[in-house]
C-alpha cells in the first residue's frame, strides 16, 4: 500500500500485525492498555512523515527494520519502558531523534542512521544525550550506529538514487522485498526502505561550476588567500537533488576557499554528475631590492634604495618610512631601517625593509667650570664621541683636570663609532683671590664665662672658624686658657675665597684663698677684729664692717656678713675669695672662751645631763655625722638638757664656739 494517508494510524489492544512497504504521511500509533503490552508486531520498509512518526505506548516486543522515518519534533515517540527492537532505519527528527518520558534503553537496536536537526539525539525524561557516544553508553546498544544526514528527504520525493547509503545494514529474518518490491539483494543490504541501483535511474542530469567572486578579474583577492566563491549550476534534474563537493560542502554555492582543483557530485532520482573547475590565484606580490647606496661622513644624507616590485593585481601603490617616496627609489636618505610597501588594487600588500648604514657626526660637548679661582683645577669632560684627543698634548682621555693660572682655551677633537671626526672648545677664566685680613691680629683675654667679639674682618660678610668660636664671638670657657688659633674666611663673587688668621692668648684667673674668722660668732658690742689672711697679698677686702684690714661688728650689726677678698694679677685678670661672719647681741655675758669653762655631768648619761654654763649662751647637738638633732639657749649657771628620745651613741654639744663630746648609753 503506498497511498498516503494524512490521519494517524492506530494499532492497539491485543492484535498480531504486519505492515510492511507503505508510506504514511500522519503518526503511527501503537498503543497497548495500561499494564497490558501490545501483541509483537512487524513494522518495515515503510516512509513515515509526521510530527512524532511512531508513538508507542506499552508497545512491547515490536521489530521496527528498514525504515526512514522523517519527524519534524522527532522520529519516536516512547512512554513504554524500554525501546522496540530497531535495525537498519534511518531515524530523522528536526528536535531529537528519540523523545521519551521513561525508562529508555535497547539491548538489540543497531545500525540506524541517527540525524537531528538540533544536533541532539536523544530527549529523555529531561536529560539531553548530545552526541552518538552518549546514546550508546545510556542505552547500551546502537554499536554499529552512525550519524549522517541522509540528504533524500524532501516534501516531493522520500527517495533517489543514492549510493552513499548502498551497502550498510544487516540481513533480517522477515524483510524479502525492499520498497520497490525488488528482492532484497543478499550481501548487498540497504538502509532505510529502498534500495539504490544507479543502473535503474534514467540520468538526463548534467551540472556546471560557475566562478561567482571577481577582485578585479581575479578569483582569488590575493596570493595565499581563501576567499573564491564558486556555484554549482544543476539541469535536467529528475526528483530532489543532492549536492556534494570534494571538501564535502553539500550546497550549491561553495565560498571561502583557495586555489586549486575543485570538483562537485550532483545526484537526482536517477543518477549522478560530476563537474570540475580550477581556481587560479594571482602571482605573488614581490619587493626586490636592486641597489642601496649607503651615506658617508662627508654627507650622512646620501643614501639611496631602489626597488623592483612583480605580482599582484592591477596599478601598485608605494609607501615607505616616513613618506621619503612615492614610488620604486628613494634618495637623500639618512641612516637607519626604511620599511617599504606596496599594495595592489584588490588591497594585497606585501614590504620589505632596508638598513642604512648610521653616520654619526659626534656633536662634542664639553663641560666643566667656565670660570675658577687661581690655584684651583676644573674636570673637563669631552662628550658625545666614543675617542677624544685633546690638543696641546693633554691627552686621550674623556676627562682631564686642568689648573690655569690665566684664562686658557682647551680643544678636543672627538670621533664617533661610525669614524667621522669634529672639534670643540672651552674656555676657562681665572679669577683672582680676595685679599682678606683682620683689624686686630692678636687678642689677650682673661678665662671667663664671658664672650668676647672677634677681631673684625675686611671685608665684611666672611666666616670664623675655631675651638670656642660662636659666631663673631670666642667663649673663652669653652677654648679653656692657653693660645688658640682663630681664622676668618671670605668669599668674593666669583666664588673665590681667602682667609686671614689670627690669636687669642687666655689667661688662668689668679687662685685666691681666703682664711676663715678665728671665731665663727662675734658680738655686737665686741671690739673690731682682724680680716682672716688671704692669699695673694696686694687684694682688696670688701663687705659690710670692712675697713682695711678690719672688720667692725658694730659697724656691721646683727646678722651674717660675707667678707670677699678681690685679687687682681699682672695679666689684668681678676679673682675673688669669701668668707662670712656672725654678728650677735650679746648683752651683759662674757663669752665662752674655752670648753673647760663648760662643765657637762653625768657623762656618759642615761638621756639626762646638767650643763653648767658660764654665760647665757646658745647650744647645738649634733650626730657624729654633723647633723643636728636638738638646739636651744643656756642660761648662766646649771641647765638639765633631756636627751631621753635619743639614742646611745656619741654626740658633739656645741656651746657658743666650743664643742664637748657626750655619750649617751
Amino acid at each position: 500500500n503506498t497511498a498516503l494517508s494524512q490521519s494517524p494510524l492506530y494499532f492497539s489492544e491485543n492484535t498480531d500485525f504486519e505492515a510492511t512497504g507503505n508510506d504514511w504521511m500522519g503518526n503511527i500509533v501503537f498503543d497497548g492498555e495500561t499494564g497490558t503490552p501490545a501483541n509483537p508486531g512487524l513494522f518495515a520498509n515503510n516512509f513515515v512523515r509526521a510530527g512524532f512518526c511512531l508513538e508507542l505506548y506499552y508497545a512491547f516486543n515490536l521489530q521496527v527494520y528498514n525504515n526512514s522515518l522523517r519527524g519534524s519534533a522527532g522520529a519516536i515517540y516512547s512512554s513504554n519502558l524500554n525501546l522496540p527492537d530497531l535495525k537498519n532505519n534511518i531515524l530523522y527528527g528536526q528536535s531529537y531523534c528519540f523523545w521519551g518520558n521513561d525508562n529508555f534503553t535497547s539491548s538489540v537496536s543497531d545500525n540506524n542512521c541517527l540525524y537531528s536537526g538540533s544536533g541532539n539525539i536523544a530527549w529523555v525524561g529531561g536529560t539531553i544525550y548530545e552526541t552518538l557516544e552518549d546514546w550508546q553508553t545510556y542505552t547500551g546498544s546502537e554499536s554499529n550506529s552512525f550519524v549522517a544526514d541522509p540528504m533524500f528527504f524532501s516534501d516531493q520525493d522520500l527517495h533517489v538514487c543514492n549510493e552513499l547509503l548502498d551497502g550498510v545494514g544487516l540481513d533480517l529474518d522477515g524483510i524479502d522485498v525492499d520498497f520497490d518490491g525488488e528482492p532484497r539483494p543478499i550481501g548487498n543490504l540497504d538502509i532505510g526502505a529502498d534500495e539504490f541501483d544507479l543502473l535503474t535511474c534514467g540520468c538526463t542530469l548534467s551540472a556546471s561550476i560557475e566562478l561567482i567572486s571577481d577582485y578585479n578579474g581575479q578569483a582569488i583577492s590575493c596570493f595565499g588567500q581563501d576567499d573564491a566563491t564558486l556555484q554549482v549550476n544543476v539541469e535536467g534534474e529528475n526528483g530532489e537533488v543532492s549536492i556534494i563537493w570534494n571538501n564535502e560542502w553539500t550546497e550549491s554555492i561553495l565560498d571561502n576557499i583557495g586555489a586549486g582543483d575543485y570538483s562537485c557530485t550532483v545526484a537526482d532520482d536517477n543518477c549522478m554528475f560530476v563537474a570540475e573547475f580550477e581556481v587560479i590565484e594571482p602571482a605573488e606580490l614581490v619587493l626586490e631590492i636592486t641597489e642601496v647606496v649607503q651615506p658617508n661622513c662627508d654627507n650622512p644624507a646620501a643614501g639611496y634604495i631602489f626597488y623592483q616590485a612583480s605580482g599582484g593585481t592591477g596599478n601598485l601603490a608605494w609607501t615607505w618610512t616616513n613618506d621619503v617616496s612615492f614610488d620604486a627609489s628613494a634618495e637623500f636618505l639618512e641612516g637607519g631601517a626604511y620599511v617599504t610597501s606596496i599594495t595592489d588594487e584588490n588591497s594585497c600588500t606585501t614590504s620589505s625593509s632596508v638598513e642604512l648604514d648610521e653616520v654619526v657626526i659626534p656633536e662634542i660637548m664639553i663641560t666643566g667650570e667656565s670660570a675658577i679661582c687661581i690655584n684651583d683645577s676644573t674636570l673637563l669632560s669631552a662628550n658625545g664621541a666614543t675617542q677624544v684627543q685633546w690638543l696641546d698634548d693633554l691627552g686621550e682621555l674623556a676627562e682631564i683636570w686642568v689648573s690655569p693660572t690665566v684664562t686658557t682655551e682647551y680643544s678636543v677633537i672627538g670621533t664617533s663609532a661610525t669614524g667621522c671626526t669634529s672639534e670643540a672648545s672651552f674656555v676657562v677664566s681665572v679669577n683672582q683671590l680676595p685679599e682678606v685680613t683682620l683689624e686686630q691680629v692678636a687678642i689677650e683675654t682673661c678665662a671667663s664665662d664671658d664672650l668676647i667679639d672677634l677681631s673684625e674682618g675686611i671685608p665684611a660678610g666672611g666666616t670664623y672658624f675655631g675651638t670656642g668660636v660662636e659666631g663673631s664671638q670666642f667663649n673663652t670657657s669653652i677654648a679653656g686658657s692657653g693660645e688658640h688659633a682663630y681664622s676668618y674666611t671670605y668669599t668674593d663673587e666669583f666664588g673665590c675665597s681667602n682667609t686671614a688668621l689670627g690669636s687669642i692668648e687666655v689667661f688662668e684667673l689668679p687662685e685666691v684663698i681666703l682664711a676663715d674668722f678665728q671665731d665663727s660668732v662675734l658680738c655686737l658690742d665686741g671690739l673690731g677684729v682682724d680680716l682672716p689672711i688671704a692669699l695673694p697679698s696686694g687684694g682688696v677686702y670688701t663687705g659690710s664692717g670692712v675697713d682695711g684690714d678690719q672688720f667692725s661688728p658694730m659697724v656691721a650689726g646683727v646678722g651674717e656678713h660675707v667678707i670677699t677678698y678681690t685679687y687682681t694679677d699682672s695679666n689684668g685678670c681678676v679673682n675673688s675669695a669669701s668668707t662670712s661672719i656672725q654678728v650677735e647681741i650679746c648683752i651683759g655675758f662674757d663669752r665662752v672662751e674655752s670648753a673647760d669653762e663648760v662643765m657637762v655631768y653625768p657623762n656618759p648619761n642615761q638621756g639626762y645631763v646638767i650643763v653648767q654654763s658660764p654665760i647665757s649662751t646658745s647650744f647645738q647637738l649634733f650626730l657624729t655625722d654633723g647633723r643636728l638633732v636638738q638646739e636651744g639657749r643656756l642660761s648662766r649657771g646649771n641647765n638639765t638638757l633631756d636627751f631621753s628620745n635619743l639614742g646611745s651613741g656619741v654626740y658633739i654639744l656645741k656651746v657658743g664656739s666650743k664643742t664637748v663630746e657626750v655619750v649617751r648609753e
